[in-house]
């Protein structure tokens, strides 16, 4: 009687086993045909449903001189960002997509996301033109802003270029008058409520430096040795503040000489915000010291 019992309280679980397997296969079944079917609407699906359409920026770059188209200028989008709230006037730009100008000095910038940029143009020998930022300004931070919408093209944003100078020059130590290597030079711009600006050059092993892509006129020169700061931020000069330094003189086609810019040692001076420009502005409020 206790085997037969055994045996009867066996059987049902290999029913229940056979049931369960039934069920898990009908189950792997369905959802293989959900995989199968959200693949087929997904591939049916119009290009780009439910997401932003890309823009564009487009425009014409010609020489300021003589109205001339120039081909091969890089134009690139960027976005400005502040990497750390704490410090809002600290901001960066990243490139966000890039085009070049054609024979006839028109460019398109296509699959721009909905959203602000800046227009920089960058011509393929700064010997020849000045760095550009739209609309006819030269630093980034002075720049004027291009919205974009979704889908939307934004036509006319051109540059007229002017043609460039450089200026060459060494910096050394005002104690020691030794040469100092890797050091950063910039052009001081003052935009509202901060020295403006973006780019620099850094000082090569024999601590001379040259910067190009220079519109005519007056600019001033600063220098700072980051990350170490051993030196004080001067300007050409010597002065410690953009107000008070020496103007340089930037010829048409020309390298112009710059006399050496001595550091001293800083001793606990106030470096304060200084952003790095490249070259001058005609931008109202947005100009060079």
């Amino acid at each position: 009687m206790g085997t037969k019992a055994l045996t009867r309280r066996r059987a049902p679980h290999r029913r229940h086993g056979r049931e369960t397997s039934r069920r898990a296969a009908f189950i792997v079944t369905a959802l293989a045909l959900l995989g199968l079917l959200g693949v087929i609407l997904l591939l049916a699906a119009p290009e780009g449903a439910g997401a932003a359409a890309p823009g564009k920026i487009s425009g014409k770059v010609v020489s300021a001189a003589t109205h001339a188209a120039v081909a091969g200028v890089g134009v690139t989008a960027l976005r400005k960002y502040v990497p750390d709230a704490v410090w809002p006037n600290d901001f960066r730009f990243e490139e966000v997509r890039h085009a070049t100008t054609a024979k006839n000095g028109t460019y398109t910038i296509a699959r721009l996301p909905a959203g602000t940029y800046h227009v920089e143009f960058r011509p393929a020998s700064l010997k020849r033109y000045a760095l550009e930022t739209w609309p006819d300004t030269a630093a980034l931070a002075c720049g004027g802003e291009v919205v974009v919408g979704s889908g939307q093209t934004r036509r006319g944003i051109g540059a007229p270029l002017d043609p460039s100078g450089r200026l060459q020059g060494t910096v050394i130590d005002a104690a020691t008058r030794l040469s100092l290597a890797n050091v950063r030079v910039m052009i001081a711009y003052q935009a509202p409520g901060l020295v403006a600006g973006e780019g620099y050059v850094t000082t090569d092993a024999d601590a001379s430096y040259e910067i190009g892509g220079i519109a005519p006129g007056k600019v001033r020169l600063g220098v700072t040795d980051p990350p170490l700061w051993r030196y004080a931020r001067t300007f050409y000069g010597g002065a410690l503040v953009p107000e008070l330094a020496a103007d340089v003189s930037v010829a048409a086609r020309q390298a112009t000489q710059v006399a050496d810019i001595a550091l001293s040692a800083d001793r606990g001076s106030i470096r304060g915000f200084m952003a790095e420009a490249r070259r001058r502005s005609r931008t109202p409020g947005c100009r060079p010291w």
